[in-house]
C-alpha cells in the first residue's frame, strides 16, 4: 500500500480535484495527507476537505505557504504563521521512513521549505513525484508556441525551490508537460459523456468544479493572448496519480537535467552530462490509462 502525501494548489485547475479523488478512491493508495500551496492556502484546505469528506476519507489536510511568496521571498505570516505544511511533511517522513511518497501537483515551495528546515529529508522519502516542466516548447496544431512564463505553473512559479530540490538528491520522478499537453492527454467527448452520466456525489462535485474551471480557463487564455486551442479538457495532475496506481502504463527513463529560462519564458529543462539525476515518467498507453482512471472514478464510488 502506497503511503501518499499530495501537495496541491487545488481550487485552481480542476485536475487537482480529480487527482485527489482518484488517490482517495484507489485501493492501492493510502492518502494520509494533503498540503496546500500558493495563494489562499487556507481556502484550498477547505476545498480539499470537502472533496475527501464526500468520499468518507479523513487524511490530514493543512495549509502551506501562500500569498504567492516563494522559497526565496519568505514572508508567510499573512496566510499561515507556522507553515503547518512543512511540519507535517517532516513529521510524516519520520513516521513512514523510506515508505512515504510525495506527489507534487503545485509549485514546490512547501517541499523546498521542509528541505531547508531538514536537509536529511530526501533520505526518508521513497519517491518525490512531480508534474511540471517542459523539455520542448509546447506545440499547438503541430507548431511550437512561445507562451508566457506562467503557462508552466508548477515549476516556474518558484524556480528557487526547483533548484534546491534538484540539488538535494531526492528519488525524483518528473512527469513533463511534453506528455500532458498533447492531444492524447485530453478527455474525449465520449469519455466525458461517460463521466457525466454518473450521479454519484463525488462525480457531481467534480463535474461542477470542471464546468467552472472551463469558463475560467477560457477567460485566462483569452486575456493572456494565447491560442484558443489551449482550451482543452486536459487530464494533467490525474495522470501523475495514475502512474502510482498503474505504472505498467508508463515508461521510466533516467536522465541528468538542468534548466534554463530564455526571453522571460517558461523554464526549459535540458539534458546535460553534468546535470542532476532524475527519472522521467513517460505515458505509453494513454487510452488504457484514461479508461482505468474512469473505471476507478465511476465504479469505486
Amino acid at each position: 500500500m502506497i503511503q501518499l502525501l499530495i501537495d496541491t494548489d487545488v481550487g485552481g485547475d480542476v485536475d487537482d480535484a480529480f487527482a485527489i479523488a482518484l488517490a482517495a478512491l484507489s485501493n492501492r493508495i493510502n492518502l494520509i495527507a494533503i498540503t496546500t500551496s500558493t495563494g489562499n492556502t487556507i481556502n484550498r484546505v477547505k476545498i480539499a476537505s470537502k472533496l475527501v469528506k464526500t468520499l468518507n476519507k479523513n487524511p490530514e489536510i493543512v495549509a502551506g505557504i501562500g500569498n504567492f511568496h516563494t522559497i526565496k521571498n519568505q514572508d508567510h505570516t499573512t496566510t499561515n504563521r507556522q507553515n503547518n505544511a512543512t511540519e507535517l511533511i517532516l513529521r510524516l517522513s519520520h513516521k513512514y521512513p523510506n515508505n512515504l511518497i510525495i506527489a507534487g501537483i503545485a509549485p514546490l515551495t512547501n517541499i523546498a521549505h521542509a528541505l531547508k528546515k531538514d536537509s536529511t529529508l530526501p533520505k526518508r522519502i521513497k519517491k518525490l513525484v512531480v508534474l511540471g516542466g517542459f523539455m520542448n516548447q509546447p506545440k499547438i496544431n503541430g507548431k511550437q508556441q512561445q507562451v508566457p512564463l506562467g503557462f508552466e505553473y508548477n515549476l516556474c512559479t518558484d524556480l528557487k525551490a526547483l533548484d534546491l530540490i534538484l540539488k538535494a538528491k531526492f528519488n525524483f520522478f518528473l512527469l513533463l508537460g511534453d506528455y500532458t499537453f498533447i492531444k492524447k492527454a485530453q478527455w474525449t467527448k465520449q469519455e466525458l459523456k461517460r463521466l457525466y452520466a454518473n450521479n454519484q456525489p463525488i462525480i457531481l462535485k467534480l463535474i461542477a468544479m470542471k464546468k467552472i474551471w472551463d469558463k475560467t480557463l477560457e477567460k485566462k487564455i483569452r486575456s493572456a493572448h494565447l491560442p484558443k486551442q489551449l482550451v482543452k479538457h486536459w487530464l494533467n495532475d490525474i495522470i501523475l496519480i495514475e502512474y502510482l496506481i498503474n505504472p505498467d502504463f508508463f515508461e521510466i527513463k533516467k536522465v541528468k537535467i538542468n534548466f534554463e529560462i530564455k526571453n522571460n519564458k517558461y523554464p526549459l529543462l535540458k539534458k546535460v552530462q553534468d546535470g542532476y539525476p532524475i527519472n522521467i515518467i513517460k505515458p505509453v498507453k494513454y487510452r488504457n490509462l484514461k479508461k482505468d482512471i474512469l473505471d476507478q472514478l465511476i465504479n469505486k464510488v
